[in-house]
């Protein structure tokens, strides 16, 4: 916050944006990915608004191309929210309509997953900072914030679905996809 004000205060303008998370993690390469599966929390009740990259990408250049002397800040979210399970759900189900390669869920339990992250993080401190995250994640609501960066920037269009389509036709092709 200290260094958001200091942005803020100084000469040059500036554009912040606080964002939800990506759908792209569920791609070759993003956080949700374990190997050739994709790893959830079961029981999560908290949910999220994901964004594609793309649609993040759009708003970011809209940003910059009306951007006058004053410094800005955008709360960026995607237009539905849910909980991981539920988009890694819709993710491998459409992933699988379009390459006809299904991508393995690994589930764990959230109650499970945070308990042993605080034990093992006693020992390796990148657990229980996983699990302190994993923890705030579920345990703040994220409301939708984001109607005044759609009014602005344009309103978000790509969903779950198209990501993991776009993903499958690009591993399909040969080539390798967004992380």
């Amino acid at each position: 916050q200290a260094t958001e004000a200091k942005l803020k205060s100084g000469p040059i303008p500036v554009s912040l944006y606080a964002l939800s998370t990506f759908m792209q993690n569920f791609d070759e390469g993003g956080n949700y990915r374990q190997g050739k599966g994709i790893a959830v929390l079961t029981g999560a009740a908290q949910k999220m608004f994901f964004i594609s990259l793309g649609d993040f990408g759009k708003m970011v250049v809209r940003d910059f191309e009306t951007a006058g002397h004053d410094s800005r800040e955008w709360v960026i979210q995607g237009p539905e929210a849910f909980t991981t399970e539920e988009a890694a759900n819709r993710y491998t189900a459409a992933y699988l309509e379009a390459s006809k390669e299904a991508i393995p869920l690994q589930k764990a339990p959230y109650g499970v997953f945070v308990f042993i992250g605080k034990v093992v993080g006693v020992f390796n401190p990148m657990f229980n900072y996983t699990a302190k995250i994993v923890t705030a994640l579920n345990t703040y609501p994220e409301k939708f914030e984001g109607e005044a960066a759609y009014a602005a920037l344009g309103r978000p269009t790509e969903t779950i679905e198209d990501v993991a389509k776009s993903a499958a036709t690009k591993r399909t092709s040969g080539t390798t996809p967004s992380a």
